[in-house]
């Protein structure tokens, strides 16, 4: 995501490597070499850790979660190693829902459940995801998600500057599947796209970095209806609700490393399960607002990165033949520490605190 910090100092509960790299505290003196020097395995004093704990449930019920398994320090004169500690590691639920069959959050192309998230995106897979292309840059910039037939949300930080903030430097595109904006092929039907009208939240940046991180883009037509388009749910009625077990995905065509500037030749997605705030705010100091959510993977290795930002977090609400699941905008990818860091999971925009404000500049009806 373009909102990237610099990686910060290990916190207390890491251990740190020669090198800088972080690792959770639990792989100091597990019997496996994680720093490159095998520093985290010198210094050991015998079995001073409990036994781990066994592992624990999957935090999802669709597609690919995480569960964790704990342990405690045994000694007592405070040397070596102290408190607890939180092993992560992936796992996988094979049971998924129905999807219905027309309407927002619907789409023609419904692939198996994925496995893990970081991969190819099918075209037509995402119909509501939008490219924002930036014209003096002669590049994609950030991601939308279509809400309506005339209206996309993005991210407010992708717009700030004065020539990013100018209307005219921007293009809308439709039904992209492809990266490069003038290459075309048989699976994609791409609709362009002018603004209208470029509003970013007037409370954007104020008392807290990349707070109400959230835009309203108008585009100068209508956007059709077809195998490679169409809009995502919001759940302005407050009847779907969202949690740990939800099944959901970011999607883009951001940087594939945080390291290297990357771009995907094709849509990517990532199967990101939501995760409790308390937690996250803690991996991330307490530098959280209501207004922002965590979704991804303690253990790293699977997030958004540069160029997603602005992107749908889309989640499915509905579970059975009677309740057909639909896509909802849950989350606006935001902000995070490097890309896919191991304990810094993605930080979204929260959009239902949004509904109102969306509303009054006309994206609701």
């Amino acid at each position: 995501m373009d909102g990237v910090f610099p990686r910060p100092a290990c916190r207390v509960d890491q251990y740190t490597c020669s090198d800088g790299t972080c690792y959770p505290g639990s792989f100091e003196c597990d019997g496996y070499d994680d720093c490159l020097d095998g520093a985290d395995e010198r210094n050991c004093q015998g079995d001073s850790w409990s036994e781990w704990s066994e592992w624990g449930q999957c935090n999802v019920n669709c597609g690919t979660g995480e569960q964790s398994r704990s342990r405690h320090c045994l000694n007592s004169n405070g040397e070596g190693c102290t408190g607890d500690a939180t092993e992560y590691r992936l796992c996988h639920f094979p049971r998924c829902y129905p999807e219905a069959g027309s309407g927002c959050g619907t789409r023609k192309i419904q692939p198996m459940p994925r496995i893990v998230g970081g991969e190819n995106a099918l075209p037509g897979e995402w119909p509501w995801q939008a490219m924002l292309f930036y014209i003096p840059g002669n590049s994609v910039y950030c991601g939308g998600t279509l809400i309506g037939p005339r209206h996309v949300i993005s991210a407010a930080h992708c717009f700030e500057g004065t020539e990013f903030s100018n209307k005219q430097n921007w293009k809308v595109i439709l039904g992209k599947y492809l990266y490069d904006r003038y290459e075309v092929d048989s699976t994609e039907e791409p609709v362009e796209f002018n603004i209208v009208t470029l509003t970013m939240h007037e409370n954007y940046n104020v008392g807290i970095e990349l707070d109400n991180d959230i835009a309203l883009l108008e585009i100068d037509g209508q956007a059709p209806v077809n195998d490679y388009i169409n809009e995502a749910c919001l759940d302005t009625n407050g009847t779907a609700h969202f949690n740990e077990s939800s099944y959901c995905f970011v999607t883009g065509w951001g940087s594939l490393s945080g390291n290297v500037a990357t771009y995907a030749d094709v849509l990517q997605e990532a199967l990101v399960p939501l995760l409790p705030f308390d937690l996250c705010n803690h991996s991330y100091s307490g530098g959280l607002s209501d207004n922002m959510m965590c979704a991804g993977y303690f253990s790293g290795g699977i997030d958004a990165c540069q160029g997603d930002s602005g992107g749908p977090l889309v989640c499915m609400h509905g579970s059975s033949q009677e309740d057909p699941g639909r896509w909802y905008l849950v989350g606006v990818v935001s902000w995070g520490i490097d890309c896919a860091a191991e304990g810094y999971p993605g930080v979204y925009t929260v959009v239902k605190n949004y509904f109102d404000w969306i509303r009054t500049h006309g994206g609701i009806p």
